[in-house]
């Protein structure tokens, strides 16, 4: 899909993120998230990740549209992987490029990596989308969540 790219998130994304996360649809299946973020609060959780090398954001770019975006965090055990697509970029295989685009741009920063995507027991299209894409399923994570690995 050569009309599909990914590129570094910016400050300058702020509204449109926060636009994807405050969403119905991206709230209900989010771990630590109970309600809709403040504008504040999540302007000081961009920039501490933005700043963070660890992290990196990328937004998902289709025909010059912003359609979704792709966080990695590397942590003590694995590098966490969250996704978003808005939803009339759904169903067209833009999350599968995005998503591997990303897995592949941070491979190449940071070496082989293990990846850990975590995703509700009632997130099916989740489920389907990461082990389409080289995840296992390998244990309940804490009963409402699985966890889903890849190697790099």
């Amino acid at each position: 899909m050569n009309d599909l790219m990914i590129r570094p998130a910016v400050i300058e994304d702020a509204a449109l993120l926060l636009s994807w996360v405050n969403s119905a649809d991206s709230l209900r299946w989010k771990q630590n998230t109970a309600g809709p973020v403040s504008p504040m609060e999540h302007d000081n959780w961009l920039r501490s990740r933005l700043a963070d090398p660890a992290t990196k954001i990328w937004i998902i770019v289709r025909n010059g549209d912003d359609i979704g975006q792709v966080r990695l965090e590397k942590k003590a055990d694995f590098v966490y992987t969250d996704i978003y697509l808005s939803p009339a970029a759904r169903g067209n295989n833009n999350a599968s490029a995005g998503l591997n685009i990303a897995l592949e741009a941070y491979s190449v920063i940071d070496g082989g990596q293990r990846f850990c995507a975590l995703v509700h027991v009632d997130n099916v299209s989740s489920q389907k989308l990461f082990s389409r894409n080289g995840f296992t399923q390998i244990e309940n994570d804490d009963g409402d969540w699985l966890k889903f690995i890849r190697h790099a």
